[in-house]
């Protein structure tokens, strides 16, 4: 009777104590699965932005070509001209 009192004792020890690292466990993964949720939310947050600057950039570089072939335009009206004797 003593040894199965003993081998109860030891049986709910380790249940105690897998009990305690099971916690432990699920603490932890729930510390990593919010620091991971906050990265993701960051790393939104960055694509977001660099979208938006990648937009802002394309649109000036389309203004940027416009404002160039209006400016060769002007320029070869102003060649034509000094060519047929204008200006």
């Amino acid at each position: 009777m003593q040894e199965l009192q003993g081998r109860l004792a030891t049986c709910e020890d380790q249940l105690q104590v897998t009990r305690t690292k099971t916690f432990s466990d699920q603490t932890k993964h729930k510390h990593q699965a919010a620091s991971l949720s906050e990265s993701m939310r960051k790393l939104q947050s960055q694509l977001e932005q660099t979208r938006s600057l990648l937009d802002t950039v394309q649109q000036q570089r389309e203004m940027l070509k416009n404002d160039n072939q209006d400016l060769r335009s002007e320029l070869d009206t102003m060649y034509k001209q000094r060519a047929n004797g204008g200006l």
